[in-house]
């Protein structure tokens, strides 16, 4: 649920700068809050993500966001805020 809500706030920051989308997946809404429907498929019924072991597609989305300057200076700004 947590990687739900980052990447929901993630998507409205970045679409409020930039007026484009940050990923193409639909947002729906749910009794919980809000759901990433291709998130919310892959990660279904996971209770924890494996961090020992990251897979290489988490690797490879990692190493694409972090070379995109607008979206990653927009994620590390606002976690400044929160700390």
């Amino acid at each position: 649920m947590k990687l739900i809500k980052l990447l929901y706030f993630a998507y409205g920051r970045y679409l409020v700068k930039t007026h484009n989308k940050l990923f193409t997946s639909s947002i729906v809404h749910s009794q919980y809050g809000p759901v990433i429907t291709e998130v919310h498929s892959k990660f279904k019924g996971l209770t924890v993500l494996d961090t020992g072991k990251p897979s290489k597609e988490a690797f490879d989305d990692y190493n694409l966001v972090s070379k995109d300057s607008d979206i990653s200076h927009l994620l590390t700004a606002g976690l400044s805020r929160i700390n």
